[in-house]
């Protein structure tokens, strides 16, 4: 993973000594780029700067477990060095190991062109702070915006990701593999990729990644993106290299299409898509499998799949491999079987919605021909108001709310199964935001009413 531009390494490295140079003793790193340590020390001097050589440019993250800023550095001379991207994550909670584990594996080193480059590192035990480079670029997911989706850029991003991924799970020298999970169109920066100059993507915010424990049950936090994590992220077991491999399906489909991909409907919304491969519908299909086991096992081997469908190859590389691309194609989540009887619960429970809906429907109907008759024909009582103000009331006020109480108390079971972009909300969420609204308008109204004198 050698970057063979050796200029950018040298303005790097030259860059990074002049830093260290300036804020020598005082950063939590040795003046080699060596992490001091005595965690004492790197608590007294932790990115600690000398006072007023600290600039925060931009809050780029703000959470209960994180902090991360964009931020220069002003030396001993007048110049100011950098962005660079500070971050300061609560070390209580074991999140944040992954950056001291780059950080010396790069002084140690390693370059991939698809890491961000750590500048310094300390961990006091309470705090984990980082200072690394701020790419000069966008994220994917501005990226794919602007510039569109394909196949080509599918093809590029996932074999760049993929590098990345990979040499996180070859552990960075500790031996355990390096889950990212939580790789998503926003944690890949993309650098380049106009006027002549190369495209490259980086992943970065390595904040909740772990390392893979063997014999342990499941992740100890349940962090993550719904779309782009896999089940056993939130509870179903321990995360592992076949975790990030669903990630990198689901960014996949993210730069076949420019959307994120729903759980469990990815592979057949890809198969229905004109202009994208099927033999990358199948490859989405693996990666995203409900079943670790049904995945690639590596990122590299997704990687080569990416590259063999996108060349109109099947991924053939044993008969067992096939059958199982083919069988998570159809049946990405496990699913009842085909055309099902229903049963006499569910035939029961079905007519109950429909007999509920009709009671429904039929007491909506009547409140609105209700409110018509009383604005037009009013009773005694109401005869007294102006035909404006009973038409406001029974016309403007009645009629949408009668609807839209109506509408919420329906049964749409049927409707959301058809139609899953209809979401859920509770009935009592439901219920609480139609009061506020109801009663928010009739005291208007009121209030219209004593204005003008009629009330």
């Amino acid at each position: 993973m050698e970057r063979d531009d050796a200029t950018y390494d040298a303005d790097f490295d030259a860059e990074l000594s002049a830093y260290l140079e300036s804020v020598a003793g005082r950063m939590g790193v040795g003046a080699e780029g060596s992490a001091v340590e005595d965690p004492a020390a790197a608590d007294a001097a932790g990115f600690r700067a000398p006072e007023g050589s600290l600039h925060v440019l931009e809050v780029l993250k703000c959470s209960d477990f994180e902090l991360t800023e964009a931020v220069t550095f002003r030396g001993r001379g007048s110049d100011e060095l950098g962005p660079f991207v500070y971050k300061e994550i609560d070390a209580t909670t074991g999140l944040g190991t992954a950056y001291d584990l780059l950080f010396r594996a790069q002084r140690c080193g390693l370059r991939s062109p698809n890491l961000p480059r750590i500048a310094a590192c300390s961990n006091d035990g309470k705090k984990t702070r980082v200072l690394m480079e701020r790419l000069p670029g966008r994220t994917l997911e501005d990226y794919v915006r602007a510039a569109g989706a394909s196949v080509e850029l599918a093809q590029d991003a996932i074999a760049q990701v993929a590098a990345a991924v990979g040499c996180l799970h070859a552990g960075l020298g500790t031996g355990a593999p390096l889950i990212h999970r939580d790789l998503k169109p926003s944690n890949v920066m993309v650098v380049g990729g106009e006027e002549g100059i190369d495209r490259t993507f980086v992943v970065i915010d390595l904040g909740i990644a772990r390392a893979w424990r063997p014999g342990a049950y499941s992740d100890t936090l349940k962090l993550g993106t719904r779309s782009y994590a896999p089940p056993e992220q939130f509870g179903f077991g321990q995360t592992s290299v076949r975790s990030d491999v669903y990630a990198l399906g689901a960014l996949l489909y993210f730069c076949l299409t420019g959307e994120d991909p729903e759980p469990g409907r990815a592979a057949e919304a890809l198969a229905r898509r004109p202009g994208v491969p099927p033999e990358l519908a199948q490859v989405v299909a693996r990666a995203m499998s409900f079943d670790p086991e049904g995945r690639y096992a590596s990122a590299a081997d997704l990687a080569d799949a990416v590259r063999r469908a996108a060349a109109g190859e099947a991924d053939d590389r044993s008969a067992s491999n096939a059958l199982q691309a083919k069988a998570t194609a159809k049946k990405p989540y496990p699913q009842r079987p085909a055309a099902p009887r229903p049963s006499s619960r569910r035939g029961a429970t079905r007519w109950l919605g429909r007999a509920w809906n009709a009671v429904v429907l039929l007491g909506t109907a009547l409140v609105v021909i209700a409110g018509v008759y009383c604005a037009f024909i009013p009773a005694a009582s109401s005869a007294v108001y102006p035909l404006w103000f009973r038409c406001l009331e029974f016309i403007v006020w009645l009629l949408p709310n009668a609807v839209w109480l109506g509408y919420i108390l329906l049964d749409k079971r049927h409707l959301r199964s058809r139609f899953p972009a209809m979401g859920r909300r509770p009935l009592i969420a439901e219920l609480a935001r139609f009061a506020g609204v109801s009663m928010g308008s009739l005291l208007l109204l009121a209030i219209l009413g004593m204005a003008t004198g009629v009330l």
